[in-house]
């Protein structure tokens, strides 16, 4: 599966499952696809290579914004501003362990 798919699938579990009362813990998995794809998506469109293809990064990267921004729009919608502002606290916190994991 290709990965805009796999997030259009992770971002469509996230909505249902927002939808029927689930708390965003419980979708963690989804999350993590979903994140993975969007990371993945904005490192590629900043560091080009030679083996991709510029339109397919293009689509890639906007596809990733534009979940980036509905998912956004859903913490806010579900937690507020400080609930955004302490899920982006976990997300730089897992940025920075998977960075150093690395190493």
């Amino acid at each position: 599966m290709d990965p805009i798919s796999g997030a259009l699938l992770a971002f469509t579990a996230i909505k249902k499952g927002i939808a029927i009362g689930k708390d965003l813990s419980a979708m963690g998995k989804d999350l993590n696809n979903l994140f993975s794809f969007i990371d993945g998506a904005k490192e590629a469109h900043k560091n080009p290579s030679n083996k991709s293809d510029p339109l397919s990064s293009y689509i890639a990267y906007t596809k990733a914004l534009d979940y980036e921004r509905e998912l956004r729009d859903v913490i806010i919608s579900q937690r507020g501003m400080k609930g955004y502002a302490k899920f982006e606290e976990f997300r730089r916190q897992a940025a920075k362990a998977q960075r150093e994991g690395r190493y």
